[in-house]
């Protein structure tokens, strides 16, 4: 098994050496002929062109080493992709040209236009290589010509790298503290070392400072979803905290991980599964690398999932659900048998997903074919099962199937239930469905109750905000066609209104504070 783990290391070392060390860019002249220019570092890349000495390039970056080191390059002619770094040597500087800058420090640059041209040369004649707007980050390497006709040569996160017109780059505050912070890489530590109590307390005080680092809001988050020792499970939290957790990683995600890689590496050696696993999440960084987002998908991931690790497990449902485009091959079959394993364990997020998935609700309208009573069946248990570890979500979904009489005799009490577990965790869509329940006639019989039916329409509407949409039809004899709050406000009084709105006002304040309070203390 060691050894298995050091030949995976090799290979993962090798497609992060690269972003790992110090680089410096320099002109190169092609020694061979016909040399191949591939579209990535292996010889199985698709080759693109080729270049025969003594063809100039522009060398933007390195992969490997010794007889397996590539360069990046970029031709005069427009042709950009790898070389074998055998048939590339160090050119002599050119004589300056038309401004060119000789006195150049590199810095970090933010793109401060929309769709803005990336070439492959300083040239407004040059193939375009790509696009990028604002606000994305890049490294500018070089400068080439002045004022109006200066171009800068850049490097983005998602791989791109060519040259830009000045004008459209600004110097960017640099994000390095937020990465660096020791207190990440002491709470990585934590983690790693399965203290998640100690590094769970770590990782919040990270969050209630805002971090611009990504890797606490991560490392909390599956914390909350998934069991970590004692550790009190919340997925709404964990899910707030993805979503944050996904602007930062856009953003600072590269320079994150890169601090806490020698870490990883040494613990992954030692056979530690949640280091496996944040080398997958290392290498899987870079979507437009298809190279990397294949080891990282299929040996890191597949590594700690093969121990056990139920959030790998869940990434590598995801990866054949499509959402890690070109990782694997797309076949929901593999991936909601990841689903399923990852939920076992208790993954709430994979719970929630191999529930829609078995009932048929593909997203987006869309439904399965071939839906099975024994699916619909299994669909509803993990929809309970999710709302017993927090899940507000859980909650309404599991409300809806009682509600409906699906996967179970219909049963308006439980689904009053269940609506109700849902909006004690903040969410707005049960608090509807309470109101919608209770001005057909309630869980108990026709007997309805319109001021209370108000009041949860009411809180739905300050939860949810301008997502709110009052859609149900009451079809009541006078009120055919009419939507919940429209019925209620003409059956009651102005005081009971106010009374209702009064009520539902408290109780949001109540859901904001419970919600708020973690991000506080």
């Amino acid at each position: 098994m060691k050894r298995t783990i050091r030949r995976l290391m090799a290979a993962a070392v090798l497609a992060l050496m690269c972003a790992g060390a110090a680089w410096s860019a320099f002109t190169g002249e092609v020694s061979g002929t016909n040399v191949n220019v591939r579209a990535s570092h292996s010889t199985g890349a698709k080759i693109v062109g080729r270049l025969s000495k003594p063809a100039r390039v522009d060398v933007l970056d390195s992969w490997g080493a010794g007889k397996d080191q590539w360069y990046q390059v970029s031709a005069a002619n427009g042709l950009s992709g790898w070389m074998s770094a055998q048939f590339v040597a160090r050119a002599e500087a050119p004589a300056p040209q038309n401004g060119s800058a000789q006195d150049f420090a590199a810095f970090p640059g933010e793109v401060t236009g929309t769709n803005v041209n990336v070439r492959a040369s300083h040239s407004t004649g040059a193939k375009v290589v790509g696009r990028l707007s604002k606000p994305a980050r890049v490294d500018v390497l070089d400068s080439w010509g002045a004022g109006k006709d200066r171009w800068y040569r850049v490097s983005a996160a998602n791989g791109l790298s060519g040259w830009m017109s000045a004008q459209f780059v600004s110097r960017a505050k640099d994000a390095a503290p937020a990465v660096r912070d020791t207190r990440v890489v002491r709470a990585v530590e934590l983690y790693l070392a399965e203290k998640d109590e100690e590094a769970g307390e770590l990782f919040d005080e990270l969050i209630r400072e805002k971090t611009e680092n990504p890797i606490p809001y991560q490392l909390r988050r599956l914390q909350l979803c998934c069991p970590h020792g004692t550790v009190k499970l919340d997925p709404d939290r964990a899910d707030r905290l993805n979503e944050a957790s996904a602007v930062l990683a856009e953003k600072n995600g590269k320079a994150a991980y890169k601090a806490i890689a020698s870490l990883c590496y040494r613990e992954a050696e030692k056979n530690n599964v949640r280091a496996q696993y944040l080398i997958g999440r290392m290498l899987t960084l870079d979507s437009t690398d298809a190279l990397s987002m294949r080891e990282g998908v299929r040996w890191w991931f597949m590594l700690a999932a093969r121990a056990g690790y139920a959030d790998a497990k869940a990434q590598l449902g995801d990866a054949y659900f499509g959402y890690m485009s070109g990782a694997v091959k797309e076949n929901e079959t593999i991936g909601i048998v990841h689903y399923l394993e990852a939920a076992k364990k208790g993954h709430v997020p994979a719970m929630m997903k191999a529930a829609a998935w078995l009932e048929g609700d593909l997203g987006e309208g869309e439904t399965r074919d071939g839906v099975t009573e024994e699916q619909i069946e299994a669909a509803l248990g993990l929809y309970q099962r999710a709302m017993e570890a927090g899940s507000g979500w859980g909650a309404y979904f599991a409300g809806q199937m009682y509600r409906d009489g699906r996967g179970t005799k219909k049963d308006l009490k439980t689904a009053f239930l269940c609506f109700t577990a849902g909006v004690a965790k903040g969410n707005g869509e049960a608090a509807y469905q309470l109101g919608v329940m209770l001005a057909r006639g309630g869980p108990d019989g026709p007997s309805r109750d319109m001021k209370e039916a108000y009041m949860w329409t009411r809180l739905a509407q300050l939860i949810l905000g301008e997502d709110f949409f009052d859609s149900e039809e009451i079809f009541i004899k006078a009120e055919s066609g009419m939507t919940l709050a429209e019925s209620a406000r003409k059956i009651l009084t102005d005081e009971q209104v106010a009374a209702a709105e009064a009520a539902a006002a408290d109780m949001y304040e109540t859901i904001k504070k419970d919600r708020e309070a973690p991000e506080q203390k």
